[in-house]
C-alpha cells in the first residue's frame, strides 16, 4: 500500500506556517511528516531554521494520526546522543507509535558550527548509535568513554 508524506522544509517557511502546513497534511490524508533540522538558514534573506525537535513537540499535540520524525538529525557533535535519546523518548512517550528519528551525517556547514571534524565523524556515529539504543532501550543509566564521544550516568526513565 502507498503511504504519502508531507517534507516539512524548515529552511523555507517559518515555524508557524511550517506547522499549519503540516496540520493541513493530516487533514488531507497524509501518513507522516519529517523535518528537516539545521542550526542556521540555507538563505541570508528569507531563509529559515526553526529547532525541529521543539517543532515536533508542537506537531504531535496538534495533530493526532500522522507518523513524525526527523529528515536527518546529526547526533554526533551538534547534539549528544545522549539528549538526542531523551528528547525522542520523550516525544515517543507523548506519541506512542507515532515518532521516529531520523540521522544522518547532515549539512557540513550546521556541524562545523558545533565544532565537528570529519576525521572523527564515523567513530562519533557509531558511538552515538550505541549511546542512543542503549539509553533508548534499557531506560537506564548509559556511561561510555570512546575516541569521539563520551557519556557518563546519562539516566533516563520514561513512562510508557
Amino acid at each position: 500500500m502507498l503511504k504519502l508524506g508531507y517534507k516539512a522544509s524548515a529552511e523555507q517557511f517559518a515555524p508557524r506556517p511550517l506547522l499549519d502546513f503540516s496540520i493541513e497534511a493530516e487533514r488531507n490524508g497524509f501518513d507522516s511528516v519529517f523535518i528537516s533540522d539545521h542550526f542556521q538558514p540555507w538563505k541570508h534573506t528569507d531563509g529559515h531554521a526553526p529547532s525541529a525537535l521543539a517543532w515536533l513537540g508542537a506537531l504531535g499535540a496538534s495533530t493526532s494520526k500522522i507518523v513524525m520524525g526527523t529528515s536527518v538529525l546529526t547526533p554526533t557533535f551538534r547534539y549528544h546522543p545522549s539528549v538526542v535519546a531523551q528528547v525522542f523518548g520523550t516525544l515517543g512517550s507523548m506519541f506512542p507509535g507515532r515518532v521516529i528519528l531520523g540521522v544522518g551525517t547532515g549539512a557540513g556547514g550546521d556541524c562545523a558550527i558545533a565544532g565537528e571534524k570529519t576525521n572523527s565523524v564515523r567513530k562519533a556515529r557509531k558511538q552515538a548509535r550505541e549511546i542512543m539504543a542503549g539509553m533508548i532501550k534499557a531506560q537506564g543509566q548509559a556511561k561510555q568513554a570512546g575516541e569521539a564521544l563520551e557519556t557518563s550516568h546519562a539516566a533516563m526513565r520514561l513512562a510508557r
